[in-house]
């Protein structure tokens, strides 16, 4: 069992308890200790009936015609990089130029993000949008 310090908990609709947050803690710890035990190479993590993924990160980086017109396609596009696992954690375009766009995200893998830049909704999306040449896209996995 670990002792925590006491806290003053606000009860919202009866769901928030102090043995509710202990559970979490507990769970993080565990999940935090089965991470180092089982190193950097284990796909996923099963910890009671969670099951934790190690994601790769994705790095795109495009040139656009119009930043205001790409913005609305890549906002009606979400469905698309929901279905292929993709989550988009920023948008950033250059201190330079506003019209070159970098997206930085989370993929389950790299087979789905290929499959995803692979999509020839995204290719049409893409066309829409305005964007200029060939993206460059970089898949990265943490150390």
């Amino acid at each position: 069992m670990i002792n925590l310090p006491k806290l003053n908990l606000v009860l919202i609709n009866g769901f928030l308890s102090y043995e509710h947050i202990k559970f979490h803690i507990v769970i993080i710890r565990e999940t935090r200790n089965l991470f180092k035990k089982m190193g950097r190479n284990r796909k996923a993590i099963r910890v009671g009936k969670y099951k934790f993924k190690k994601m790769v990160t994705v790095i795109i980086s495009h040139e656009c015609k119009n930043y205001s017109d790409w913005r609305k396609v890549f906002d009606a596009d979400e469905v698309n990089r929901t279905k292929a696992g993709f989550k988009s954690t920023g948008v950033y375009h250059s201190s330079d130029n506003a019209n070159k766009i970098t997206i930085i995200g989370e993929a389950p893998s790299v087979e789905a993000i290929k499959g995803f830049m692979a999509n020839p909704a995204l290719k049409e999306a893409m066309e829409k949008g305005g964007v200029i040449g060939m993206p460059d896209v970089k898949i990265l996995s943490k150390l």
